[in-house]
């Protein structure tokens, strides 16, 4: 995803020129992040 990095195992940083692209890039991150662990623990 553009302007997000692997910072560690379990860690992203988001860099964004503006807050609307930050909370929207947050908000993709954590959708992904929930329908992966709904998957294994769901």
């Amino acid at each position: 995803m553009p302007g997000v990095d692997r910072i560690g195992e379990r860690k992203v940083a988001c860099t964004s020129e503006t807050m609307y692209e930050g909370i929207r890039a947050f908000k993709a991150v954590t959708t992904i992040v929930s329908a992966a662990v709904e998957e294994q623990y769901g």
